[in-house]
Formats: structure tokens, C-alpha cells, sequence
């Protein structure tokens, strides 16, 4: 039996809520459905989750150590998986995919990182088009909204990264302006 988590952005990091989806599968490689918690170090619940369809699942964690374990249940068994090591510090970037017009994405820090000028760049297939630069200060938290008619139809990728170029968190998105399709055989 194995499970995989996918913190939203690339990273969970320590006192910041988190988007974590994931997958589970039995030992033969299909679909589980399962439920669980993921426990600190100490032993407190930090989320509760459980798969929704095909054994996929999301869930909302705030890690409050580096560390934490998943407990779950299939078939009646627990079983034991460690959950991706969150970082001390850094950023978590949370993306709303759901409006028709816009894309939303908010980017929360540490409090313990000083305040830097970061961007924000959507591309789709290598092309830029998108891009915008912003300061995160002493609120620790950015709200952007990008039109998505500036996006094509596909899978597009937000990156934010630092004055330095460096990517700090990575999301695919999926736009969909029903664009004609064009199959020959």
C-alpha cells in the first residue's frame, strides 16, 4: 500500500497553512480508498483526510514541526507514511483555479524572513504571459489575480521566485477556453 502527498507549491513549511492533495493505491497498484491523520512529533492532529474519487484526496495542514507522520486506514489496518519534510521557514504559494474570468493566487511568508521583492510569471509550453513584481512585508501575505484571457487553452505554469531569479514555489493550472480542436487521422 502507498501513499503520496503533494503540498501545493512544492513545499510545506512550518506555521503556514498548506494545501496537500494526494494519492493512494493497494498493493496491486489501484485506486485505494482510505482515510487518516497526520500527527506532530508530539502526537496532536494537525488535519483529518480521506479520498474523495479514484483514490485522490486534498486536505489543509498548518505544520508545526519539521517533521510529521500520516496514519492511515485501509481495509480495516493502519498503516504508518511519513509526510513530506516542511521547511523552517519560507513560502507557500495557494492557487484558485475556479473562477471562469481569473486566476487567484496568494503567496504567504514566514514571519521570520525579512521583506524582499518577489515576481510572479505564468507560462504555458516556454512562452511568458504573464508577469508581475510585488514586495511582501511585515503582512506576510500577497493576494494577485491574473485574467486568464491572457492565458491559451493548456497546461500553463505559475512560478514565484526571488529578486534573484531563484523559484521559490511552482503550480500547473489547467485553461480551458474551449478552443477548437483540430484531429486528422
Amino acid at each position: 500500500n502507498t501513499i503520496s502527498f503533494y503540498p501545493e507549491g512544492g513545499n510545506l513549511v512550518v506555521g503556514l497553512n498548506s494545501h496537500v492533495t494526494f494519492q493512494a493505491y493497494d498493493e496491486k497498484g489501484r485506486d485505494a480508498v482510505v482515510n487518516g491523520c497526520v500527527l506532530s512529533k508530539s502526537g496532536d492532529t494537525l488535519s483529518t483526510f480521506s479520498t474523495s474519487v479514484f483514490g485522490k484526496g486534498s486536505f489543509y495542514i498548518k505544520p508545526a514541526t519539521v517533521k510529521s507522520v500520516a496514519k492511515v486506514k485501509f481495509e480495516n489496518k493502519e498503516y504508518s507514511f511519513d509526510m513530506p519534510e516542511a521547511l523552517d521557514s519560507g513560502y507557500v504559494m495557494q492557487v484558485d483555479n475556479s473562477e471562469n474570468d481569473f486566476v487567484g493566487i496568494v503567496i504567504n511568508k514566514s514571519t521570520d524572513l525579512k521583506p524582499e521583492s518577489l515576481g510572479v510569471a505564468l507560462t504555458c509550453r516556454g512562452v511568458l504571459y504573464g508577469y508581475d513584481s510585488f514586495s511582501i512585508g511585515e503582512e506576510n501575505v500577497v493576494s494577485l489575480r491574473f485574467p486568464k484571457k491572457m492565458l491559451p487553452s493548456g497546461v500553463s505554469q505559475i512560478t514565484l521566485f526571488n529578486d534573484c531569479g531563484l523559484p521559490l514555489a511552482e503550480r500547473m493550472i489547467f485553461v480551458n477556453h474551449n478552443s477548437p480542436i483540430n484531429i486528422e487521422v
